[in-house]
């Protein structure tokens, strides 16, 4: 409890599971999703066990956004649990992804994107969303989440429902360019990509106020 107490604000659950020598899971802090799944699931079968098993020691981010079942919007990253006889299990921290971009580019001066893995527009300061129109994780997730609707991919820069600006962005890093500039209001802008190995994310900065 006091080492979740001192955990960033931004985690939300931490979730250990150990394969060897038998199927067990904790789940901290506490919420019954026993109920919510079929007697007999079997763990070690889901995409984030695999991927910390087969993380060659490292914890690995999910490539796309998915709705939590406590918090909304949220990804996770996953590593092996080790001992001196080898690997047993995994463990998995959520990441509350409203948190977390609200607290590093909600209130930034900077004009910046965040994308996942998947292109998803994870988060974006208040100017480039602006600009770029863009259509985040945030917007009518509760609408589409009661309607049975949510996808990530709805959201990806890319996608059908954001701006003609944002496709051709879209377009330009598909195309493997890593900058170049982009007219918003009638005034040129020059834009940069960086990709953030340590997540597999990756952050466009644009020039300009």
């Amino acid at each position: 409890a006091k080492a979740w107490q001192a955990a960033p604000d931004v985690m939300t659950n931490v979730y250990f599971l150990v394969d060897s020598p038998a199927n067990i899971g904790a789940l901290y802090p506490w919420l019954d999703v026993v109920s919510l799944l079929p007697p007999g699931l079997q763990l070690n079968r889901f995409e984030w066990y695999q991927r910390g098993v087969q993380s060659s020691g490292a914890s690995l981010w999910c490539a796309e956004p998915f709705q939590d079942l406590a918090v909304g919007w949220a990804m996770d990253v996953s590593g092996p649990v080790q001992r001196e006889s080898g690997q047993k299990g995994v463990t998995v921290i959520n990441v509350n992804m409203d948190k977390l971009t609200d607290k590093h580019l909600g209130k930034t001066a900077g004009n910046l994107v965040l994308l996942s893995k998947a292109g998803v527009v994870v988060g974006a300061s208040p100017s480039a969303a602006r600009w770029l129109g863009v259509v985040g994780l945030k917007a009518d997730i509760v609408k589409k989440t009661k309607e049975n609707k949510f996808a990530s991919a709805d959201f990806r820069l890319g996608a059908g429902g954001q701006t003609a600006l944002a496709k051709a962005l879209a377009q330009a890093l598909a195309d493997g360019k890593l900058e170049g500039t982009i007219e918003v209001d009638r005034v040129s802008r020059g834009w940069l990509s960086m990709d953030i190995p340590e997540v597999g994310f990756r952050l466009i900065g644009f020039s300009g106020s």
